[in-house]
């Protein structure tokens, strides 16, 4: 009778078990996928701070930009970043003090940084691909 009753039980459990797995393996690659997004979206919020000259928040910006792409870089192969993506942004993050310290005490002339003088390259082109390439394939 008991072990009846574990067929049973089994049964009714493993078919649902089976949909929750396959459930978080999808949430886990839609987030994989998110991440670079949510990085470009920081960083374009950085951007538009530091254009309005609200400095304190284009501090927090930059540095949860700079939190996540650490996050995703430390996430080796599991990254929804290339290998080439990776390493690309390790110059950036090792500016990441010099860039919320600047940020911090609200000097105007570090707009470049972000892209907000005219006529001036801005150093981070190239440091993130563009909109194309983060999508995964």
């Amino acid at each position: 009778m008991g072990a009846l009753l574990l067929v049973v039980f089994l049964l009714g459990f493993v078919p649902m078990w089976w949909k929750s797995r396959e459930c978080s393996s999808s949430l886990s690659e839609a987030e994989r996928q998110l991440n670079p997004a949510r990085m470009q979206n920081t960083l374009a919020s950085a951007a538009n701070d530091v254009r309005r000259g609200d400095y304190e928040s284009a501090r927090q910006s930059a540095s949860d930009f700079f939190t996540s792409v650490r996050a995703e870089t430390d996430r080796g192969d599991a990254s929804a970043l290339s290998l080439a993506q990776r390493e690309g942004v390790q110059p950036l993050l090792t500016q990441r003090d010099e860039i919320i310290t600047l940020l911090a005490l609200n000097l105007t002339g570090y707009r470049s940084v972000f892209g907000g003088c005219e006529g001036q390259p801005n150093p981070l082109a190239g440091l993130l691909p563009p909109d194309d390439e983060w999508r995964v394939k």
